[in-house]
């Protein structure tokens, strides 16, 4: 779908994937992706064992772990952590045991949900997450020459964002402009820093883009 619009990307962020450890994978019944990051990282020094389960937060996950030929048993209703805890916890047994790989700004809060209810959770750090200081430049020219909307995808990126603007007049420069955010997390980072945010219902990039466009026909008030 096409929306007419002029995207210029810049990458706020760079993947570091982290040394491999010994896993006793077998012992695992359950495996938690929660992006793609994580999932490409993970698959490119370990293999799953045919009986370990797979849960996903969404859809683009799900559709990296088809990619790498498996196939995702749970994926909650909503794409954000504490939905994906509250339900999961359902399904899951307090006799089975959970890993969990991910990155190092990751959020606790399904680790954290699903120990306080017994169940054996194993955070695995399978890539850091660093910003992308040589980007200053072309952030910076991007955002000065003028932009009409601003795109964040995860709290990171606001971080990266704003890290990488420091020193500038980036306030006034995007004064004007439309601030998406994926979902709720990535908004609650956001708002400190700008006096509105746009967040679709659904949390996805497709429906991110579909938000921004109705806010940018309405021309006022938040979508």
């Amino acid at each position: 779908m096409s929306f007419g619009g002029i995207p210029i990307s810049v990458p706020l962020l760079h993947i570091v994937p982290k040394a491999t450890t010994d896993l006793s994978l077998a012992t695992y019944d359950w495996v938690i992706f929660t992006s793609k990051n994580a999932v490409r990282c993970f698959f490119s020094s370990y293999t799953l064992p045919t009986h370990a389960r797979i849960a996903v937060v969404g859809e683009k996950t799900k559709l990296a772990i088809e990619e790498m030929g498996y196939r995702a048993s749970f994926m909650p209703s909503a794409y954000v952590g504490e939905v994906f805890a509250m339900e999961f916890s359902q399904v899951v047994k307090n006799s089975q045991r959970v890993l969990f790989p991910k990155g190092d700004r990751a959020r606790d809060v399904i680790s954290s949900t699903l120990r306080s209810q017994g169940i054996f959770v194993q955070d695995i750090i399978v890539y850091k997450t660093e910003i992308n200081r040589h980007m200053r430049p072309a952030l910076i020219q991007a955002v000065s020459e003028g932009v009409d909307a601003v795109l964040f995808t995860s709290p990171s990126t606001v971080q990266g964002f704003v890290t990488l603007l420091e020193g500038t007049e980036w306030k006034n420069w995007t004064k004007t402009c439309t601030i998406g955010c994926i979902g709720p997390v990535t908004k609650q980072e956001a708002l400190p820093y700008f006096k509105a945010v746009v967040m679709p219902n659904t949390y996805t990039i497709d429906a991110l883009l579909q938000c921004i466009v109705e806010k940018e026909e309405k021309g006022v008030g938040e979508v």
